[in-house]
């Protein structure tokens, strides 16, 4: 049975040094432990502000962010910009996933290393494993990355425009992946895709001007997935 992961009760953040609030008006919402949720708005809303809030990065002025009875929760985080090392395979890329658990000189298990093939092959990279990331073109050094944060053991997951540089066929593969994992995690995705949050995601949270509103999938304005 579901159960409340995430809730987020009159929240006013502000960036570190700013004497100023970013959000003029208090963010209430409440997610539980398997959802797959779409966080909409136009660019220079406070989308990736929000997540940035979630993972700790902004000062609380007003309000708390409670856990639920598992307590405080782990992120998997997927920015806009990645940093990423043009000599790393993608091999080793995907294996970053499992160095929290694993340390950085213990060898992966052959489960975890199943792991990496399997989402390899989803992603449909398997065959660019030992190639180097600065070898790749930026839709599969897209999926290199959407694989390593997947392959993460995380309790939420905090995806910002994931399916930037991924064509058409790619981007069904990503929603299809995060569709299922969602049946057991909590995933948060940024997106301007109208057609495919509607079709996806169980609920959707709309970012406008630093507020933020629930909505209904077939209440969302086309202009609110605007740039």
């Amino acid at each position: 049975m579901s159960e409340t992961l995430l809730t987020l009760h009159k929240l006013i953040v502000r960036f570190p040094g700013s004497s100023q609030p970013f959000n003029a008006h208090p963010w209430n919402c409440s997610f539980i432990d398997s959802l797959l949720v779409g966080l909409v708005g136009a660019n220079g809303s406070g989308k990736t502000t929000f997540f940035r809030a979630l993972l700790g990065e902004l000062d609380c002025l007003q309000g708390k962010i409670n856990f639920g009875s598992i307590g405080p929760c782990s992120f998997a985080y997927l920015p806009q910009e990645t940093d990423w090392d043009p000599y790393q395979t993608v091999q080793k890329h995907l294996e970053l996933a499992f160095f929290p658990k694993r340390g950085l000189f213990q060898k992966l298990s052959s489960e975890d290393y199943q792991k990496c093939f399997d989402t390899a092959e989803e992603l449909q990279i398997k065959k660019f494993l030992s190639v180097p990331l600065g070898e790749l073109s930026s839709g599969l050094r897209q999926r290199a990355f959407l694989g390593r944060t997947l392959l993460q053991d995380a309790t939420v997951y905090l995806l910002d425009e994931p399916t930037n540089h991924l064509d058409a066929e790619m981007q069904d593969v990503f929603w299809m992946l995060v569709k299922v994992l969602s049946k057991k995690k909590l995933i948060l995705v940024t997106s301007h895709d109208p057609g495919r949050v509607k079709r996806f995601c169980d609920v959707i949270l709309k970012m406008e001007n630093q507020c933020l509103t629930e909505k209904q999938s077939g209440a969302i304005p086309e202009e609110s997935f605007q740039e």
